[in-house]
């Protein structure tokens, strides 16, 4: 009577054990060298990068090339098909990156429609609330340049993160 007695009682903590194993190694295959992003996600990540890289332009020129590129990184972060937990993370991560970037955009180009208005666009909040990547340090009135630089900082401290789970 006592060996199966000890059976049940034994047969919850391996069950525990079982499952919890398969959760670790489920939500960590990228770091466990089971499975990584796949290639979708990587070409995000990419396009992303060529964003970011064209966000320092000037004039209409660099403005329709950036938003292209800006266009495209959304696209690609869009077309990821979420296989396993690497790809869920990398498009979290990317959701926040093209958020920044857009907003980038939105700001370049109110600038270059000169319809940047000091008392709505030179606010911080007004930021934050469309777009709630981005990360303003500052409390005073803000310039298109000033919320372009913040978002190009915001999106590269992202896309470190992003392309390490890439590659």
């Amino acid at each position: 009577m006592k060996r199966s007695s000890r059976a049940w009682i034994l047969l919850p903590v391996i069950i525990v054990v079982v499952a919890a194993v398969g959760l670790v190694v489920s939500n960590f295959q990228k770091e466990a060298g089971i499975m990584g992003a796949n290639k979708a996600g990587r070409a995000a990540v990419a396009a992303a990068v060529t964003a970011r890289n064209l966000a320092q332009g000037q004039g209409a020129a660099d403005y329709s090339a950036y938003s292209s590129a800006v266009l495209a990184a959304t696209v690609a972060r869009r077309n990821i098909p979420l296989i396993n937990p690497a790809d869920t993370r990398l498009d979290n991560l990317l959701v926040e990156a093209v958020d920044c970037l857009a907003a980038g955009r939105e700001a370049w180009q109110t600038e270059l429609d000169q319809t940047w208005d000091q008392a709505t666009h030179g606010v911080p909040g007004y930021w934050k609330a469309l777009h709630p990547a981005l990360d303003i340090s500052t409390g005073g009135p803000l310039t298109s340049t000033e919320v372009r630089r913040f978002a190009s900082e915001r999106a590269s401290k992202i896309l470190e993160t992003a392309i390490g789970l890439a590659e």
